[in-house]
């Protein structure tokens, strides 16, 4: 089943901590909440590479089809962990 649960974990464990290596940079799952900004300065900042890294192991992942990502998506859908999860659970539901 694909919770909202489900679906932060997946983005914290398999994606922000290991694909974005960020565990090496001394993070652990406990450091982040729904509310963790993704792209501030104030949170992780993480650059529009690090974003789209993130979204393209989401589609793939959720088998989603891969669909255009451009800056204002990204800036729409990746500003923090609750959004992307709310972008997943939309896509998904569309595309069922």
């Amino acid at each position: 089943m694909n919770t909202r649960k489900d679906i932060m974990h997946y983005l914290i464990n398999s994606l922000l901590l290991e694909r974005l290596e960020l565990a090496d940079a001394g993070y652990g799952p406990a450091d982040f909440s729904e509310d963790t900004a993704l792209l501030s300065k104030d949170g992780l900042n993480l650059d529009s590479v690090d974003a789209l890294d993130l979204l393209v192991g989401i589609e793939k992942k959720y088998q989603l089809d891969p669909i255009e990502i451009n800056g204002d998506f990204i800036e729409e859908n990746c500003g923090t962990i609750a959004r992307i999860i709310d972008m997943v659970q939309a896509r998904m539901v569309a595309a069922a």
